[in-house]
């Protein structure tokens, strides 16, 4: 059974910020961007690195209108081992490779931020 579990303050977590917790055997990192939290398990799907410690940045990315361009919207946390890039909304690689970030459920509750597992 599924269960909300309140992890930190919201405002504790500055954006552009990790915090990395544990619920049950899980490391699951939370990450506030600009816009919106994520949760994720803090595990590389290529080789188990802690994913959470790796850098989130935007991406170049092409488009007929803007041709190719540099989007800060577009999230990508990079593996801090092997440097393997994933797509923060989706979990989805980047390039064409097995895998996908697993994501968890997230929201602000009574000024706490909690994760469902």
């Amino acid at each position: 059974m599924k269960t909300w579990h309140p992890v930190l303050p919201e405002d504790q977590l500055a954006p552009n910020q990790w915090h990395i917790t544990t619920i049950g055997n899980r490391s699951i990192g939370i990450y506030r961007s600009p816009h919106r939290l994520y949760a994720i398990l803090n595990l590389c799907p290529h080789n188990g690195a802690e994913i959470c410690r790796g850098r989130v940045t935007g991406r170049m990315l092409f488009s007929h209108e803007k041709g190719v361009h540099y989007s800060e919207e577009t999230l990508t946390l990079r593996c801090p081992w092997h440097h393997w890039e994933f797509d923060l909304d989706s979990g989805k690689p980047v390039i064409s490779m097995p895998g996908k970030l697993k994501h968890y459920p997230v929201k602000v509750e009574d000024g706490q931020i909690c994760v469902e597992v």
